[in-house]
């Protein structure tokens, strides 16, 4: 006697086994795509910092370039109008944190120095989120 069983459904074994498959190709996925996803955004978010600070430093070149016809004293104005070391700002320029707005030389051996006396170099050094830009003006 021959007997046939019919067997269209699947065992409890064989759905158990799907699902542990499954789940080990879900986690080697989500290993190599969940890095990149997430990082994504952060990368986004380092584009426009880049692209806020450049823009931050061109404005405060054009405002020099202005200065340099009609202003008696344009390095000093200047730095008055970037703003103090340490501060945040948010002004024509845009928004930005001062690290370093000081007057600088260099010595002999070409490495740079505080300068009090000749004020002939501004260094200006301005920051958006993690970037930071550094732009020196002279007379």
């Amino acid at each position: 006697m021959n007997r046939h069983t019919d067997q269209r459904g699947m065992t409890l074994v064989e759905i158990l086994a799907g699902l542990i498959i499954l789940s080990i190709l879900s986690l080697v996925v989500l290993k190599y795509l969940g890095t990149s996803l997430t990082a994504s955004g952060k990368a986004v978010q380092e584009v426009r910092d880049s692209e806020a600070v450049v823009s931050v430093i061109e404005r405060i070149t054009v405002d020099y370039k202005r200065r340099l016809g009609n202003d008696p004293s344009p390095l000093l104005s200047l730095q008055t109008a970037i703003g103090a070391q340490g501060t945040s700002q948010n002004n024509s320029y845009g928004s930005y944190l001062v690290v370093q707005n000081a007057y600088i030389d260099f010595n002999g051996a070409g490495q740079e120095i505080p300068d009090s006396t000749l004020l002939n170099t501004l260094k200006v050094k301005i920051q958006v989120g993690d970037r930071r830009l550094v732009s020196l003006f002279t007379n």
